[in-house]
């Protein structure tokens, strides 16, 4: 994203529980560019419109979440899921 950082996620699995990491990367733009802050760049021409919208930045996972919770990885609380993920069928 030209206007302040990209996102990568990482996560680390267990039987019960999934956390995913949050890894942010400042943008550093095509080059000609003009610095807006320490550490970021815009590249000419382009126009910051819509700062701390909404993105989607997906994560693999070894095998699907299922019940397993998702934890939050600073103080380990379980999130809340948006839309709920649907259970694995019985066998």
């Amino acid at each position: 994203m030209p206007c302040g950082e990209d996102y990568d996620a990482a996560a680390v699995e267990s039987d019960h529980a999934v956390v995913v990491f949050v890894i942010v990367h400042d943008y550093a733009g095509p080059l000609p560019s003009y610095s807006i802050r320490p550490g970021g760049t815009v590249p000419v021409g382009v126009v910051c419109q819509t700062p701390a919208y909404s993105r989607d930045v997906p994560v693999h996972l070894v095998r699907p979440l299922g019940d397993r919770a998702v934890l939050e990885d600073f103080h380990g609380v379980v999130l809340p899921l948006s839309p709920p993920m649907p259970l694995p069928p019985a066998p």
